[in-house]
């Protein structure tokens, strides 16, 4: 008996506060005391701690992967130039005949790129990208559109 009494007053159920009657989050929620209140929350909602023991071989356990949405992608993209812009800074925005719009990185004046220009966006590594002319000038880009 004397174990119970301590008990009841050791986790804050002993007439002080609602911890004694919360059954729920909500119930929780609407206890004054921000110690009594986090108490309630913790009782209902244990840590979940992972341990060393409890992690031992995971990497060995199958991975649930999301699955895959979207067909392998290509590594380069063949295209025309169908309009050139400016940008504040001087990169030049690259408009691609299926409608996709490229900017370059850094502005680069010398290299040249006409409209009507043939061209290849590579993939490189690190998931960059690099728009080469027919002519050999290229930039590293990145996607806009």
């Amino acid at each position: 008996m004397r174990a119970f009494i301590v008990a009841w007053f050791a986790f804050g159920v002993g007439g002080v506060g609602n911890a004694a009657v919360a059954s729920t989050p909500a119930d929780c929620a609407e206890i004054a005391s921000d110690f009594d209140r986090l108490a309630c929350f913790d009782r209902m909602f244990p840590h979940a701690v992972a341990t060393p023991e409890a992690t031992f071989g995971a990497e060995q356990m199958p991975r649930v992967e999301p699955p895959r949405v979207e067909a392998e992608q290509p590594r380069n993209l063949q295209s025309w130039l169908t309009a050139i812009d400016r940008r504040p800074r001087g990169e030049l925005t690259f408009t691609l005949a299926n409608g996709q719009k490229w900017t370059q990185l850094e502005s680069e004046p010398k290299k040249q790129y006409r409209t009507g220009d043939a061209v290849t966006i590579r993939r490189l590594s690190l998931g960059s990208y690099a728009i080469t002319s027919a002519t050999g000038v290229s930039s590293r880009v990145k996607r806009l559109e």
